[in-house]
């Protein structure tokens, strides 16, 4: 089923035609299309009820399971901004107590779990973009939500609840270093005085509240807040514009990076030195281990580094779809990464770490 899934993506990629669709034809050429290679049955009004009504609102189409409505999807034309047509649909999904709401314009789709509290925003749990994620991916997340047997199951909730904790945990990560920047630029009195009486335990003397005021405030500017996670709530929209704002300066500083796919490394430079490696995994593996080597202590810098809807490092390796734990470390890195998200990856580290991207150059060769 999942080539079938790649197949239709790809063909929804390709087709120029697209842009140009109105709602009904985004619902009979994507959506009942799609459905349909997810194995529900489009002809069955018991399985895939189209224009279903649930008191003044029109959900397009209801997903069905052993007779109780499961998932509400709702089309737009493509391009058409999904921002202004949620609420209707969270609404209905809520009052009719259905598992998963669905929100799509055929291009991206946007997923929501009605039953947790809070606003529009805040049910929102991920987003899947036709024309800029990579096809398996999608393919994979279609099929845990929306495959017919994944909803009859019961396992495309399970998913779905699970996929939504794992964005309020990476949120919460995330937010740490925020609050320490806070607790530090208080004045935190507590913090104050335990840095003060452990000062006077040490050399004898108290030191001058303003110094130590001073002093924590100065700390407070070294601390490195990441950009906000790609975490669908209401924090990440207020956080993304100062993380966009630094993604745009540093894209103009890095140069074009290469195309490393269909390539193996045979080696690469850095800091002047040469390691000689026979892939991929190598290679990162090998940077991580210089890395823990020249900055032991501030290592864990990298837990902050993640991707799309994912973590690239972590203390436990069931967070993680291949981990390999760093040697003289208790993190793990995830080797499940193409040779040009490796290379990205490789980029980020060094540049934790306060090295330009130009430190390092990679020798490769096309796979044999």
């Amino acid at each position: 089923m999942k080539k079938n899934i790649i197949s239709f993506i790809e063909d929804l990629k390709s087709n120029k035609k697209l842009s140009s669709f109105d709602e009904a034809s985004t619902k009979q050429a994507v959506v009942m299309k799609l459905l349909s290679v997810l194995s529900w049955d489009v002809f069955d009004v018991d399985e895939v009820t189209p224009d279903y009504s649930i008191k003044s609102q029109s959900i397009d189409f209801a997903l069905k399971a052993e007779g109780k409505n499961k998932v509400f999807i709702n089309v737009k034309k493509p391009n058409d901004n999904l921002n202004n047509n949620q609420k209707g649909l969270i609404g209905a999904s809520s009052k009719a107590g259905v598992d998963i709401a669905v929100l799509t314009n055929g291009i991206e789709w946007w997923f929501y779990l009605p039953s947790i509290d809070g606003d529009v925003d805040d049910k929102r749990f991920d987003v899947l973009h036709i024309n800029e994620q990579d096809p398996a991916d999608i393919a994979d997340k279609l099929k845990d939500l929306l495959e017919k047997s994944s909803v009859e199951s019961g396992t495309a909730v399970t998913t779905a609840e699970a996929v939504f904790e794992g964005q309020q945990q990476m949120l919460a990560n995330y937010t740490v270093p925020e609050a320490w920047v806070k607790i530090l630029s208080g004045p935190n009195k507590i913090l104050v005085k335990l840095l003060e009486d452990t000062t006077e335990n040490l050399c004898g003397f108290k030191a001058e509240k303003g110094l130590i005021t001073k002093f924590l405030k100065e700390r407070a500017k070294e601390v490195d807040v990441p950009d906000a996670p790609p975490v669908q709530t209401k924090v990440t929209k207020k956080a993304g514009k100062a993380g966009s704002k630094a993604a745009s300066k540093a894209a103009k500083k890095s140069p074009k990076m290469p195309n490393y796919s269909g390539k193996e490394p045979v080696s690469f430079s850095f800091s002047g030195l040469t390691y000689e490696v026979a892939g991929w995994d190598e290679l990162l593996l090998t940077l991580c281990e210089i890395m823990v080597a020249g900055h032991k202590d501030e290592f864990d810098k990298v837990l902050w580094l993640s991707g799309k809807n994912r973590n690239f490092f972590s203390t436990d390796d069931n967070e993680l779809r291949s981990p390999e734990k760093i040697k003289q470390t208790n993190i793990y890195v995830d080797m499940n990464l193409s040779p040009n998200d490796t290379v990205k990856l490789c980029h980020k580290i060094i540049q934790a770490f306060g090295y330009p991207v130009s430190e390092l150059e990679i020798d490769a060769k096309d796979e044999d």
